[in-house]
C-alpha cells in the first residue's frame, strides 16, 4: 500500500508547521520517554520534516517466548500526530506479507485498533507506546509460529473500526482518520467503507428515496420526518441504535472468519 512508503503520502512541506513545532514540550517528553524505555532508538528529522525514531525491536527469552532476531523499524510521525497513529515500517521487510499485521509494503499495522493498548488512541499515546505495540505484534506472530498459539481473533481493516466504535463510541467524523494513511478526515477516509459493511448487514439501500412517514434508514427507529430529513440521523455506533445487537453478532461472526482465514493462510 505504500510506494515507496506510505509515510511519504502524508508528509508535509517546509511551509507547514509540524506538530513538534507547535508543541515543542511534547517533543521533549517523547524523546525523553523513548530514551528511557527504548535507548536503542535514535531520533531524527527526515527530509520531509517529519519526526522519526529508528531502532530494533525483539523478543526476550525471559518473557517466555522463543527469541527472535532483531527487527529494525522506523517510526514516522505524520503532522496530525498525536491525533493519528504514526507509521511503523519494517525497514528490512523481514516479515512483510507473512501476517495481516505485516503488510507487503513493510508497514506494521498498529493503527487500526488491533490492540487493547488504549494509550494508542486516547490522546495519551506516546511514541514509546507505539514501539511497545510493535513488539506486541511481533510477539503474537512469533508465538503463533513457535507454539501454535491462538492469534486472538484480531479484527483487520474496517472491522477493527467497527469493533472500536461499538466498544468505545463513535469516532468524530471530522477528525483525521486513525489509519494515518492519507491525512484525511475519518468521514472522507475509512468511514464510507465501514458504512458499506453496516449497510450490507442491515440490507439498507441508501439510494432509496423515502417519504417523511417512513422509518429512517439510519436505524434510529424514528421516521424520516423526525430525523429532520436525515440531517440528524444517528450512527450505527450510537448507544441508542436499535440494531446494536445485530451489529455485535455480525462483527463476532466476521472476526471468527478472519481468524480462521489467518490460520489457514499464515500459520499452517
Amino acid at each position: 500500500m505504500q510506494q515507496p512508503t506510505q509515510a511519504d503520502e502524508h508528509s508535509h512541506g517546509p511551509q507547514e508547521h509540524q506538530w513538534y513545532e507547535n508543541d515543542p514540550e511534547r517533543l521533549k517528553e517523547e524523546k525523553n520517554l523513548v530514551r528511557e524505555y527504548y535507548p536503542q532508538f535514535q531520533f531524527s528529522i527526515d527530509k520531509q520534516g517529519c519526526a522519526t525514531w529508528e531502532g530494533e525491536i525483539y523478543l526476550l527469552e525471559e518473557a517466555g517466548y522463543a527469541p527472535y532476531s532483531p527487527m529494525r523499524v522506523l517510526v514516522k510521525c505524520p503532522n496530525e500526530y498525536p491525533k493519528v497513529v504514526p507509521v511503523v515500517m519494517d525497514i528490512e521487510k523481514k516479515l512483510c506479507g507473512k501476517s495481516p499485521h505485516f503488510e507487503s509494503s513493510g508497514r506494521i499495522c498498529v493503527e487500526n485498533r488491533c490492540t487493547d493498548n488504549k494509550e494508542l488512541y486516547e490522546g495519551s499515546m506516546r511514541i514509546k507506546d507505539v514501539i511497545e505495540h510493535s513488539e506486541d505484534v511481533l510477539k503474537l506472530y512469533w508465538a503463533s509460529l513457535q507454539e501454535g498459539a491462538d492469534i486472538g481473533g484480531q479484527p483487520h481493516g474496517e472491522y477493527a473500526f467497527i469493533k472500536d466504535e461499538l466498544d468505545h463510541g463513535c469516532y468524530p467524523l471530522d477528525r483525521p482518520c486513525l489509519c494515518g494513511r492519507t491525512g484525511n478526515s475519518y468521514e472522507d477516509c475509512c468511514n464510507p467503507k465501514v458504512q458499506l459493511i453496516i449497510d450490507s448487514w442491515t440490507g439498507c439501500n441508501r439510494d432509496k428515496k423515502q417519504k417523511g412517514a417512513e422509518r429512517c434508514l439510519c436505524g434510529s427507529g424514528r421516521t424520516v420526518r423526525k430525523c429532520k430529513m436525515r440531517r440528524h440521523c444517528i450512527r450505527y455506533c450510537d448507544p441508542s441504535h436499535t440494531q446494536r445487537s445485530l451489529f455485535k453478532r455480525k462483527l463476532k461472526e466476521e472476526i471468527a472468519k478472519q481468524r480462521e482465514n489467518d490460520r489457514e493462510k499464515y500459520y499452517r
